[in-house]
């Protein structure tokens, strides 16, 4: 068997993979977006959405809920301007959250708000901040509710809400985000603590990209044969290791591409080693048997990557070599041969 050493330096992370490091969380107004009943003005909105899917990045949602003058029943027209907000998600799979927000003359109804947001925004994550304390013990039993740590606060304070609303192990299946004005050393270190994933922040320190925030998949060892029959299996074992603070909370996949020298002709193979498998500092074993029939003969590099299911983006991976398409380089040619 060929063998070629992955182990890698570390490097910056800096973004793509909505898992990993620094995010914007782009804000829309109720009482701007809907400034007469049923009159719902999204243009902005949409502008930012789609530019950000142009830039392959995830978008991260807070309804500010402002409530408009013309309302007389709040909770159900707040509730129909999320149905709302939730068909527009639907338009845009690269929507990866979006912040629980109750106007504050509805805070005794949160359960009734609270499971419009469940009911309508699924299959996005929904992230709740512990201060509402209340609301995050409501809502973080299900496994699409993560949530929103303030770094303006003391570290000891934040623990203890932690601690208390039994928050420990949200980090397991949804998101953890730290927003704030400032950052400090002893408030990063305790961010890859608690798990967070991603962080909101004005603060300039060059410590969050190479803090071991998130999602960080590493091709450490990969093995295969050097010569492969058109109408054999080509053999694929690679040693994966997430050396992030976080498992993935996207549907994504290890792919593997054999793309012919100085042609066309490819042939990509979903492995069905899921992202969300490899969980913090865990050593996970990809092996696989890429059928090759159909390729003509030829030298063929490997090549692997990491995509998101729901949108077909690429994900970044903690190893050198990536491709502009998302894929990496594995320095492994194999020969098809007859």
């Amino acid at each position: 068997m060929q063998k070629i050493d992955r182990l890698q330096r570390r490097v910056i992370w800096m973004l793509i993979n909505p898992d990993t490091g620094r995010v914007k969380v782009e804000k829309i107004n109720w009482k701007q977006a809907e400034p007469r009943k049923g009159d719902y003005r999204l243009e902005e909105l949409r502008e930012a959405v789609i530019k950000r899917g142009y830039e392959g990045r995830s978008f991260f949602l807070h309804i500010i809920p402002d409530v408009p003058e013309w309302s007389e029943d709040i909770k159900g027209d707040y509730a129909g301007f999320l149905k709302t907000v939730s068909e527009f998600c639907k338009e845009y799979p690269w929507i990866y959250s979006i912040d629980v927000t109750i106007p504050e003359e509805e805070e005794k109804e949160y359960k009734e708000i609270a499971d419009i947001y469940i009911e309508e925004f699924q299959g996005i994550y929904k992230m709740v901040c512990p201060d509402c304390e209340q609301l995050a013990a409501y809502m973080c039993g299900n496994k699409d509710v993560g949530i929103i740590l303030d770094s303006d606060k003391d570290t000891a304070r934040i623990g203890s809400q932690i601690a208390e609303l039994g928050l420990q192990k949200v980090w397991e299946h949804a998101p953890v985000r730290m927003e704030g004005k400032g950052l400090s050393k002893d408030m990063l270190h305790n961010a890859v603590r608690w798990h967070v994933s991603a962080i909101e922040t004005e603060e300039e320190a060059e410590d969050i990209e190479i803090a071991p925030l998130g999602f960080r998949p590493e091709v450490r060892h990969c093995y295969t044969v050097s010569e492969v029959n058109k109408n054999g299996k080509l053999p694929v074992k690679a040693w994966v290791v997430n050396s992030g603070n976080a498992p993935s909370y996207l549907n994504a996949c290890f792919k593997l591409r054999l793309q012919r020298i100085g042609g066309d002709e490819e042939l990509v193979w979903d492995t069905e080693l899921k992202a969300c498998e490899c969980y913090p500092g865990e050593d996970v074993l990809l092996e696989t048997e890429v059928p090759v029939e159909g390729l003509p003969e030829g030298e063929y590099e490997l090549q692997m990557g990491l995509f998101d299911r729901k949108t077909g983006y690429p994900i970044s991976m903690g190893i050198e070599g990536r491709i502009s398409d998302g894929f990496y380089f594995t320095d492994m040619n194999i020969f098809v041969c007859k």
